[in-house]
């Protein structure tokens, strides 16, 4: 049952679509909601995913290494990269880049 629960909250959508996923604040916890059948793609009614929402390095490495889509558009064209969040700038070096498109390939 504890399973099934935790299953349901992983893909639940709340504020304006937002998954569970995208207001994750610890790598563990993003591995959790992974494990447990969250849809780390999945985008608000605004198009941004979960990489769009996090900032810290730790869950944007969390969630690239569990499959992103750093190729994903939100509704105005931007790539997670592209979206202005202070804590972000792990998303603007190019090596970080590279290994994330090269695990998609």
């Amino acid at each position: 049952l504890a399973g099934g629960i935790a299953a349901a909250n992983a893909r639940s959508e709340y504020n304006y679509g937002r998954t569970v996923l995208s207001w994750a604040k610890t790598a563990a916890v993003i591995e959790a909601l992974v494990a447990s059948g969250a849809n780390i793609d999945a985008q608000d009614r605004y198009g941004r995913s979960a990489l769009h929402h996090v900032g810290t390095p730790e869950q944007i490495s969390a969630l690239i290494s569990a499959g992103a889509n750093v190729r994903l558009l939100n509704d105005n064209g931007d790539y997670a990269r592209d979206v202005d969040n202070a804590h972000r700038r792990i998303l603007h070096d190019d090596a970080v880049i590279a290994r994330s498109i090269a695990t998609l390939s």
